[in-house]
């Protein structure tokens, strides 16, 4: 992840770590004390993944392109 080529792998292995955690540990307790730290991480770990599936459609532009 240091050059950030392999972001939407790493982001795609960390939503499918989350999501077997969130079914396994997190749902009998419910979502306070449960799994709402899980649900975090997951949806972030979706937005880093979709923001770098396409270096020119980033959801997040920061600087924007010189037109």
């Amino acid at each position: 992840m240091i050059g950030g080529i392999l972001v939407p792998l790493v982001a795609l292995g960390f939503v499918c770590v989350l999501a077997t955690a969130m079914v396994m540990l997190g749902l009998d307790r419910g979502f306070s004390g449960g799994y709402e730290l899980e649900l975090v991480l997951l949806i972030s770990s979706i937005t880093v993944g979709l923001a770098y599936v396409d270096k020119n459609k980033k959801i997040f532009n920061f600087i924007p392109k010189p037109e």
